[in-house]
C-alpha cells in the first residue's frame, strides 16, 4: 500500500475501508429442529432454548469419552514407566551384578 492509500484508510477507518464487519438480518432464521423438520425461529434465543437439552446431553457424552481416553492414556504411561524401571533393574543386574 502506498502512503496515500494508508492515509485514506486511516481517514475512512480500517473497518469500513477493508470491509471487516458487516450486518445481517436475523428476521428470517430457518433451521432444522431436533426432529429434522424445518422450523422458522424468531430469535437466536429461541434456537438456544430449543437445542439446550440436546447440547447438554452431548456435553455429558463428550465428558465421559474424554474421561475414558484420559484413563487409558494414564494406564499406558504407567505400564511404560513400570517396564522401563524393570528393564533398568535387569540391565543393572546383568552389567554390574547388583543395583541399589
Amino acid at each position: 500500500m502506498t502512503e496515500d492509500n494508508v492515509r485514506k484508510a486511516e481517514e475512512e477507518g480500517y473497518e469500513k475501508r477493508f470491509k471487516l464487519s458487516s450486518t445481517f438480518n436475523t428476521s428470517n432464521m430457518v433451521c432444522f429442529d431436533l426432529n429434522s423438520k424445518i422450523k422458522k425461529y424468531s430469535s437466536a434465543e429461541e434456537i438456544l432454548v430449543d437445542f439446550y437439552h440436546k447440547r447438554l446431553e452431548y456435553y455429558g457424552l463428550r465428558k465421559v469419552s474424554y474421561s475414558h481416553a484420559t484413563a487409558g492414556q494414564s494406564l499406558t504411561c504407567s505400564n511404560i514407566s513400570q517396564m522401563s524401571y524393570r528393564m533398568s533393574l535387569n540391565d543393572c543386574r546383568t552389567r554390574r551384578g547388583s543395583c541399589r
